[in-house]
């Protein structure tokens, strides 16, 4: 749902925002150690990419950003600002003056305004034209007390000897720089205390123009795609859950508690007043309150508690007994069936690759057998065989069809060293050089032959360490047969499946109903909004919300000829030059060849909706598989017919 503007807020007296965005509270560490307390999830979206909307719909063309801490992270979340329709500048000053002395020596000619990254107090159009009108002014909460948000000319921090945003606002208090009230609660992530309470404004609609993000399936319930809940499960609104998260029964969640995508909640669990961050496993019958919950820390909201860490919020899941064991055996003689199959054509590809390439088609890593101890003098090693690539001997698997590269590694599974699903398999080395949460995690893991991790990788797009650490870590949590399985599947399916897409796609999944063309209307126009850019026009926006409404229009009348309660998906793949909407329906299918041109004689008002879209769209394409039907949709961003 895209945010609200102000009236009047396309008309900004500022140009250029400088926002400051220094460590936060000691009270979020060690959540904080990898990532911005401005980036953890606030009901869908973080501090910054709220506080960045916010200044785009207030007309704000320019944004400075001053940061003294993780300068790679804000760079990577930022970029170039185009999905605001801003234009952003990163300021690193970790090795260098101060904020005050950095704010100096910006070039900027009139006015700005200066804000804080981690607060988002309640101002509007209004505000920023009587600061304007001011030159200098501090805005200040109900409370009196500075908000970290204030109007500066350039000249005004000539004489300023401050070293940092408090003493810069008693300078400008000493300066008798007047001073303007802003008054309800503000969104703030400076601390867990403020975080919870952030989250709680949220989830209670008290901030005008900020949403909870998330499709509501009934009043003060957000449930993201892809998420299980077991019937038994108490849910108490306001509640909001990411997609793919799984809530084990007997438990008890809510009220005021956020949970970030991919997190599993243990059975006879109890959460009050939490935010979850993402990929958290919290185990069983514990009963949390008024804390922030990062994979294994936790830091309460109470200010004088520090962070604590421990283990138990995330613990692998293992299969115990005799299901684990008869698990374990039926891997392993498949593996020995498909040996006995295939090892003729092991034979002949390594034959091939050793005349072709003149080395050992076949090399063997010696890798931790996992689950084991911290301690790396306990750690036992296998042989963990797979072809050699030419290229790059270190490699995996680089120049091998995914499914022929279980062929040398089939033994191993056979013997019991490796598994068909778990974590990457590695050597001593590399378990070393992981951090210490991930190598803790990793340790207590199984490996396997295929991961989670790569088919993430392959869906998403996303290589980073991370998204690897988050994908294991979901998979050590959540590791069953039935988990196995899905891996599997997924990985089988490649991109056929309406879950997945290359790109990272946005998307939206939607039941058919009353509320679908709503519903539908806002993601569009918000997905155009967040990847808008200086080349796509306002009118071929409208042309490509006419084209899409014509879509589902056709997808509610005709594949589904007007039943409720049918699935509908919308998956969004931007690229510089085109934005690409694929539509998935399990409805019934149709033939794109024998769809007839409309009749304009006014007779009959079929095909006038596949006539727009085929009029606006600059690629359409239809395929059906596995019971789906697909339509993908691809819009240039310049108008049709227009030459780049």
């Amino acid at each position: 749902m895209p945010e609200a503007s102000s009236s009047g807020s396309a008309d900004s007296p500022f140009r250029t925002a400088v926002l400051p965005a220094l460590c936060a509270d000691t009270s979020l560490a060690p959540i904080t150690e990898h990532i911005p307390a401005y980036l953890l999830p606030l009901s869908g979206k973080n501090m910054a990419d709220r506080i960045a909307g916010r200044l785009s719909d207030l007309g704000i063309e320019d944004l400075v950003i001053i940061i003294n801490d993780k300068p790679d992270a804000a760079a990577a979340f930022f970029g170039n600002g185009t999905r605001w329709g801003l234009k952003i500048r990163l300021i690193d000053i970790s090795r260098n003056a101060s904020v005050v002395e950095r704010l100096k020596r910006l070039d900027i000619r009139g006015a700005y305004l200066l804000g804080d990254l981690f607060r988002l107090p309640p101002f509007d159009a209004e505000h920023l034209h009587r600061m304007h009108a001011n030159g200098s002014a501090l805005l200040m909460d109900e409370n009196g007390v500075w908000t970290g948000w204030a109007s500066l000319t350039p000249s005004r921090l000539n004489h300023c000897t401050a070293a940092s945003p408090d003493e810069l606002a008693d300078f400008l208090l000493r300066e008798n720089v007047p001073s303007l009230p802003v008054y309800g609660p503000e969104l703030n992530c400076r601390s867990s205390h403020h975080l919870l309470s952030s989250s709680k404004i949220l989830l209670h609609h008290q901030f005008p123009g900020q949403f909870v993000y998330g499709p509501e399936k009934e009043k003060g319930l957000w449930i993201g795609a892809g998420s299980v809940i077991h019937p038994s499960v108490r849910l108490q609104p306001p509640v909001w859950i990411g997609e793919n998260c799984r809530i084990e029964k007997n438990s008890v969640i809510g009220p005021d508690v956020s949970i970030a995508e991919r997190c599993i909640i243990r059975k006879q669990t109890t959460l009050k007043a939490c935010c979850v961050m993402k990929d958290t496993c919290i185990e069983s019958q514990l009963e949390l309150e008024k804390a922030v919950i990062d994979r294994n820390h936790l830091a309460y909201k109470d200010p004088e508690t520090s962070a604590v860490s421990d283990r138990f919020p995330i613990a692998a899941n293992h299969q115990q007994g005799r299901g684990r064991l008869t698990v374990g055996i039926a891997g392993r003689i498949a593996a020995l069936l498909i040996l006995l199959l295939t090892w003729p054509l092991t034979l002949l590809i390594a034959l091939v690759r050793l005349m072709k390439y003149r080395q050992l088609p076949i090399r063997r890593i010696q890798c931790v057998k996992i689950p084991t101890e911290t301690d790396p003098a306990l750690w036992k090693t296998f042989s963990f065989h797979q072809w050699t690539t030419r290229a790059d001997p270190k490699s995996r698997n680089a120049q091998i069809l995914p499914l022929l590269r279980l062929l040398p590694a089939l033994p191993d599974i056979a013997f019991g060293q490796l598994h068909w699903v778990g974590l990457a398999p590695r050597n001593a080395e590399e378990i070393l050089a992981l951090n210490e949460d991930w190598r803790r995690l990793y340790l207590r893991g199984k490996p396997g032959l295929f991961q989670l991790a790569e088919v993430d990788r392959y869906h998403i797009g996303d290589s980073s360490a991370d998204q690897q650490f988050s994908s294991e870590s979901f998979y050590t949590a959540a590791q069953s047969f039935r988990t196995d399985c899905n891996v599997l599947r997924r990985y089988l399916a490649g991109q056929h499946e309406p879950t997945f897409g290359k790109q990272s796609p946005h998307i939206l999944t939607m039941i058919n109903g009353e509320e679908t063309i709503d519903e539908f209307h806002a993601f569009i126009n918000e997905q155009l909004r967040s990847t808008s850019q200086d080349n796509i026009s306002r009118q071929r926006k409208n042309d490509i919300i006419t084209a899409l409404h014509e879509a589902l229009i056709n997808i509610i009348k005709h594949a589904y000829e007007a039943e409720k309660h049918q699935p509908i998906q919308i998956h969004v793949n931007s690229q510089p030059a085109s934005i690409a909407f694929s539509l998935y329906d399990k409805g019934k299918p149709f033939d794109i060849d024998a769809i007839h041109a409309p009749d304009f004689s006014g007779q009959s008002t079929s095909g006038f909706g596949w006539h727009i879209i085929n009029q606006i769209a600059d690629r359409i394409e239809y395929s059906r598989y596995n019971g789906w039907n697909r339509l993908l949709l691809t819009f240039n961003r310049s108008e049709k017919g227009d030459t780049e």
